[in-house]
């Protein structure tokens, strides 16, 4: 019982990281885009965004080439264009950190399938 216990807290504390690091995310946005609410919620959108497309990373070793073209190219012009942001610092580090979690993901899978 205190085994349930302990994983139920771990899952909170998960949920609870996440939270904050949007907010952080979305503050920096806040600040980066003119104080404007559309940056904070802008940038917490392109970070959802950029999170849900990890699933491509899936692919072995061709995940890894296909994220940051498919953000680039697909991704971040409509979101841009969506919310009336423009590229920053923010957004290149969004990528940057995302494409290097999409490399380990990509690199996993492929280390699995090989097994």
């Amino acid at each position: 019982m205190k085994a349930t216990k302990v994983i139920k807290t771990a899952e909170n504390k998960t949920l609870s990281l996440d939270l904050e690091l949007l907010l952080l995310i979305g503050t920096l946005g806040y600040f980066v885009y003119n104080q404007t609410l559309a940056g904070f919620l802008g940038s917490i959108l392109y970070t959802f965004v950029l999170s849900f497309l990890l699933l491509v990373a899936l692919i072995p070793l061709g995940g890894a080439v296909v994220y940051p073209l498919l953000v680039k190219l697909v991704v971040e012009p409509a979101v841009m264009s969506f919310t009336g942001l423009w590229p920053s610092l923010l957004t290149t580090a969004l990528l940057v950190v995302f494409t290097v979690i999409a490399g380990v993901i990509s690199l996993y899978s492929y280390l699995v399938m090989t097994e």
